[in-house]
């Protein structure tokens, strides 16, 4: 018989006698099975020989770092303990995944990936001593948490890095590392360790999420990737720095693979590690999108962490509960306070802080119409206690137990409440039984209690932990952590010398009349105590009357410069517009004398009690008089003159500059919200259109026939506006037929009023969500009330006209939400599409 020679895998040749080669073939392979292949073990690939490996490796690592550092008989102890001891049998993945067996052409990147899981549960154990020490060392400073980084990496590591220096040095991989060797493995590790304490900080302290819903899911993905990427790049660094500390000095060359690969499973262990807190950060940014990442919803949680005295206190429920009431009670009182000192808020403001004292939702509308009040500090309060009452409803907020707690082990603790009762209730009757009870039969039903009791204390347990995990426990500390920070004051800065009945500064969109003296102050509030001895209303009836003085002292400068203005002017050349002016100037000498009066009962205001005191309106007054008289008096002298010299003359008037300038007096809008700019204007229209009778004395008032200005356009205002559409339409509808109007379709009336509210409400609402703060927001609010006051296109037009004035910026804004195809939409019903 012919021999075929037949190589085994083990490089060995096995010769057989075989009719044919396929004969050979088959008794090789049993001849192997039966002699080579069964006293071989089998590899270990498992996973959790993985994770045995990443122990032993872990061990002996610090075994080897006490040996070659502290005392040799200590580390052999270590090394000769079974946790040290890896499987002979257990085939390495981290070589396997670095340097694949069938040789790195033969994957991508020259990386085996089918080897990565067990790669990385070997590097887990050490990765997870590092993440420990981090946790741990958070309060410690940053010079804290590098100590405690370099004893749980050094304290593994530098005993292996003197060990593969003494390798590379030498070529003997037993060589015993000199004293060169340590110092050399030492400075390796503490260089490792610092580039460690990177990784493990992006694990252990991600960036804060911040955003909730969709924006705060991908934060909290964004820092697991960002964990991933970080701990790859400094293990790769490490790998490096250990590489080149062990062959400086020797031909040995960089190992690219190794470096490789060790950044590929730094990432995949980085990842993993912080992926934990990035499910509970999505978690929380899912259950609490409600909520916004304002300052108002930081300075809440600041405040609950104030109650408590710190986030880890809030875990306990009881001091959850204490903490989140506390924080809402204390919010209520500042907002009353702040409620109680606006004034003329609109009934949906009034209603929404109403709704935040008493704990109620409270939706973006009222959010809006508290924000028209104009009070920051009370939009802020309102926006808080908003915040807090979303807090109550992710858990159980419990004022009966006093208790604030969530998630599913609250079930649970539900549900084994009764079988305690009944445990207990059987155990008292036990101890009190008689002979006419069967002992046998209660003591029966005691295993089944307590089993079931046992079986419900651990679902509670299991729960727990898990719902702690994912910050569902305690809602009070999720909530705090999450948006609390230790930058943003609790109570929002106050402006010194505020107060909340001083004067007020009138806005410039306002149809108030601009005073020269700048904003007039409010009426001072008397002071009315419930019971008034007589010396105190003496010393009351003192500082009032003082107080009155002091207001008559500072308008005298003023009025005594109008007086010195008020001079008539020297003759001119007879001209009938000349003419008019010497009227007008001679006007103005009496209105002078008038202000003189005025002036001097002024000076008498410190005079006897008894003395009639003259009232702040006729200071006011005076002086528009003389204002109006110098308007007059200097627009004739232009025409008479002529525009260069009068012009030259006007410009250098204080009391025109006073007033801000010749083109202010001559600006249009003022002259719409200036109603004594109005008259003045009328006048002069009068003087040059009809001459008088009487030469020595100007026209103060319209004569019949004369055409007048037009009146100032006044903004329309609904009474509804606190109304939702439809139900504002039924109170149109009521008032329209209480009037007298005959109304063939009422539910087509209705129906289209509706449709019209509801048209402009969208309009208001798209231009006031794009304006760019509370305080444009708040003076745009009433036009709102201005689009549902009016009855035609054509007013809607002239509120339009209104908005573009007042909010010239948003123009663009502005017609493009409310264009005339728009305005006349409102009041078209819109056809019916045809069939198809």
């Amino acid at each position: 018989m012919p021999v075929y020679t037949i190589q085994a895998p083990d490089g060995h040749e096995i010769d057989i006698d075989a009719p044919n080669e396929q004969i050979a073939v088959s008794g090789a392979q049993q001849w192997y099975a039966q002699n080579v292949k069964t006293n071989s073990p089998k590899k270990d690939t498992s996973i959790t020989g993985a994770l045995g490996q990443g122990v032993a490796d872990l061990v002996s690592g610090v075994g080897k770092t006490v040996r070659e550092y502290v005392s040799q008989d200590a580390g052999d102890a270590i090394l000769s303990k079974d946790a040290a001891k890896a499987n002979p049998n257990y085939k390495s993945a981290t070589q396997q995944f670095m340097h694949p067996d069938d040789g790195a052409a033969n994957h991508t990147l020259g990386l085996d990936w089918s080897s990565l899981p067990r790669a990385a549960l070997e590097q887990a154990p050490g990765l997870a001593l590092d993440v420990v020490g981090g946790v741990a060392s958070r309060r410690l400073g940053p010079v804290g948490q590098y100590l405690t980084g370099l004893a749980t990496f050094g304290s593994r590591t530098a005993g292996n890095e003197a060990q593969r220096r003494a390798s590379a040095r030498t070529g003997d991989a037993n060589a015993e590392p000199t004293a060169d060797d340590k110092l050399s493995g030492l400075q390796s590790t503490l260089v490792q360790s610092a580039l460690n304490k990177i990784g493990t900080n992006a694990i252990v302290n991600p960036g804060k999420v911040a955003g909730t819903g969709i924006t705060g899911a991908a934060q909290a993905a964004g820092n697991v990737a960002k964990a991933g990427v970080v701990e790859g790049a400094t293990s790769a660094a490490q790998d490096a720095v250990s590489q080149g500390m062990a062959n400086r000095g020797t031909e040995v060359p960089f190992d690219t693979q190794t470096i490789l690969g060790a950044g590929v499973m730094g990432g995949v262990g980085g990842s993993t590690f912080a992926a934990p807190k990035g499910v509970k950060e999505t978690i929380t940014a899912s259950r609490m999108r409600d909520q916004s990442s304002s300052e108002a919803t930081t300075r809440a949680a600041n405040r609950v962490l104030e109650a408590a005295g710190g986030p880890d206190k809030l875990a306990d429920p009881k001091a959850g509960y204490e903490a989140t009431a506390a924080a809402m009670g204390d919010v209520r009182r500042e907002l009353g306070d702040v409620a109680s000192t606006v004034r003329n808020a609109s009934h949906e403001a009034v209603s929404a802080i109403e709704r935040a004292k008493s704990g109620d939702a409270i939706s973006e509308r009222d959010l809006k119409a508290v924000d028209a009040a104009g009070n920051p500090q009370l939009s802020d309060l309102v926006r808080q206690a908003s915040a807090l009452q979303k807090l109550t409803k992710y858990g159980t907020f419990n004022e009966a137990e006093g208790r604030f707690s969530g998630g599913g082990h609250q079930i649970v603790r539900k549900a084994a409440w009764p079988l305690v009762r009944d445990a207990t209730k059987l155990g008292a009757v036990a101890g009190a039984v008689t002979g006419n009870v069967d002992l046998g039969m209660i003591t029966s039903h005691v295993p089944e209690a307590m089993g079931g009791l046992a079986s419900a204390l651990a679902a509670y347990k299991g729960l727990k932990a898990v719902d702690r995990a994912l910050g569902l426990a305690s809602p009070a500390k999720t909530f705090a952590e999450k948006f609390g920070d230790t930058t943003t004051a609790i109570r929002e800065a106050q402006p010194l010398n505020q107060s909340p009945t001083g004067p007020k500064v009138v806005p410039q969109n306002s149809l108030t009349t601009p005073q020269p003296w700048g904003p007039i102050p409010e009426a001072p509030q008397k002071f009315k105590p419930d019971i008034v001895e007589p010396g105190i209303a003496k010393i009351v009836a003192k500082l009032q009357k003082d107080k009155q003085q002091q207001t008559a002292k500072e308008a005298l400068p003023l009025l005594r410069k109008l007086a010195e203005q008020a001079k008539p002017p020297a003759p001119e050349p007879p001209d009938t517009t000349l003419q008019d002016a010497i009227k007008a100037g001679k006007q103005v000498v009496k209105d002078r004398q008038w202000a003189d009066q005025m002036r001097q009962q002024y000076e008498e205001a410190n005079a006897p009690q008894d003395t009639p005191q003259v009232k702040m309106e006729d200071v006011f007054k005076a002086t528009q008089k003389l204002t109006k008289g110098l308007q007059q008096m200097a627009d004739l002298r232009q025409k008479g003159l002529g525009s260069n010299q009068a012009e030259a003359e006007a410009a250098v008037s204080p009391l025109i500059d006073s007033v801000g300038g010749l083109g202010e007096v001559r600006n249009p809008a003022m002259g719409k919200r200036a109603s004594e700019l109005i008259s003045a204007a009328n006048a002069l229209k009068k003087l040059r259109a009809v001459p008088e009778a009487d030469s020595a004395e100007a026209p103060t008032q319209p004569s019949a026939g004369i055409p007048q200005a037009d009146a100032p356009f006044v903004l329309p205002e609904s009474p509804h506006v606190f109304k939702e559409p439809r139900e504002a339409a039924e109170a149109i509808y009521a008032e329209a037929v209480a009037g007298g109007k005959a109304i063939r379709h009422a539910e087509g009336f209705k129906a289209g009023t509706t449709r019209r509210l509801a048209g402009e409400e969208a309009i208001y609402n798209q231009i006031s969500n794009s304006l760019a703060n509370v305080s444009e927001r708040g003076a745009f609010h009433k036009y709102l009330s201005a689009l549902w006051g009016s009855d035609s296109p054509e007013v809607v037009r002239q509120v339009r006209a209104h908005m573009l004035t007042e909010f010239p910026q948003h123009a663009g804004t502005i017609m493009k939400h409310l264009s005339d195809e728009v305005i006349k939409g409102l009041w078209t019903k819109p056809k019916k599409a045809g069939k198809g």
